[in-house]
């Protein structure tokens, strides 16, 4: 991986396992140092096709952190029959998909997008060997510095698609395994038809689903899955 410039922290490492008090993958303060890392290299035109796509505003986004505290206080509170968070002894607050949607920036309405979808990517089969179930965090970070001084046409839309998967595996959708799930690769590759699809429901019910497991099952995962800086901004 190429080495960060003086003064800055490298991004695979900032921000995930030094801190013992976060329980999620989900880590904008690496997307942060990743998009700080790459302002002073990516070409203009690349900038202007992110403002393209629905993921825009992150790549301004301020630094934030994670709390391991403030996420363990949503989880007691939190009720999945009526996908609220109880505060006192009876008052319900509803953590609905628009809420969700308006906090993160996305919209709630278009195309659903398919949890299970299980397609090929162009895009991975290029750039990834074909690796579906395990696309990763540093192996994303890795190609968005090596694409990142490219002004080709197709190297563009390229650097674009990963600059989407890295919001997708810091902030929307991350794993406990710091993957990427397999169902976003298809739409990515499509980036003149991403921006038909309501990617705030599907934000909010990849999260809740998660959130399903984690407190009726039984997985024993220190972490969980999904957009946990989302949930914290929406409900504290």
């Amino acid at each position: 991986m190429a080495k960060p410039r003086r003064g800055r922290k490298n991004p695979s490492t900032a921000g995930e396992d030094g801190d013992s008090e976060i329980c999620s993958r989900c880590s904008p303060l690496y997307f942060y140092n990743a998009i700080e890392e790459l302002r002073g290299k990516i070409l203009h035109n690349q900038r202007l096709a992110i403002k393209n796509t629905p993921f825009a505003p992150y790549f301004d986004m301020p630094r934030i952190g994670g709390s391991f505290a403030r996420v363990q206080c949503i989880l007691r509170r939190f009720q999945m029959r009526t996908a609220s968070v109880v505060v006192g002894d009876d008052i319900a607050i509803p953590f609905t998909a628009e809420e969700f949607g308006i906090v993160m920036g996305l919209q709630h309405v278009g195309q659903p997008v398919d949890l299970e979808l299980k397609m090929g990517s162009d895009m991975v089969e290029r750039l990834f060997e074909g690796k579906f179930h395990n696309v990763s965090r540093s192996e994303i970070y890795t190609k968005l510095l090596e694409f990142a001084d490219k002004h080709g046409e197709k190297d563009v839309d390229d650097f674009v698609r990963l600059y989407i998967l890295l919001v997708f595996n810091c902030i929307l959708f991350p794993m406990s395994n710091y993957s990427t799930p397999r169902f976003l690769l298809p739409y990515v590759d499509d980036l003149d038809g991403i921006s038909m699809y309501a990617w705030g429901d599907a934000v909010y019910q990849f999260l809740l689903d998660e959130l399903k497991n984690h407190l009726e099952g039984d997985s024993g995962k220190r972490y969980f899955d999904g957009c946990a800086i989302g949930l914290m901004v929406s409900k504290l």
